[in-house]
């Protein structure tokens, strides 16, 4: 007859990932969403303090910004596939290195044992 063994295994950053994912999404949308408050206020300020006749001298130079720096759709789907990629890849890094963090510190907390949720998995 086999002989039956019990291993405890401690969590690892893997088992973190979803937590440090959802910490992440909360985190950066909380600051975006602070970036888009201040933006929004400023642009009130500056409607608040602009005169008809600043608006007028400034709309030609406006509009030429609005066309001197067009790409080509080519252009626009490269960079948009650039910028998701980076963006994508840099929130994985974070989640990462997140739930590693967070593996060491409930280690460190459980006084080097693994959780129970683990313990009672039997990994």
């Amino acid at each position: 007859m086999p002989e039956a063994t019990l291993t405890f295994r401690f969590p690892g950053p893997r088992s973190y990932r979803g937590i440090a994912k959802t910490i992440l999404v909360i985190t950066l949308g909380a600051v975006l969403g602070y970036a888009m408050i201040v933006e929004d206020r400023a642009n009130v300020a500056r409607a608040d303090s602009i005169t008809y006749d600043e608006y007028v001298e400034e709309f030609d130079a406006y509009r030429e910004g609005l066309t001197a720096d067009a790409l080509s759709p080519g252009g626009n789907i490269l960079s948009g596939l650039a910028g998701v990629g980076v963006m994508v890849s840099l929130y994985e890094v974070l989640a990462w290195g997140l739930a590693w963090v967070i593996a060491r510190v409930v280690r460190v907390v459980g006084g080097g044992r693994a959780a129970p949720v683990e313990q009672a998995r039997g990994l």
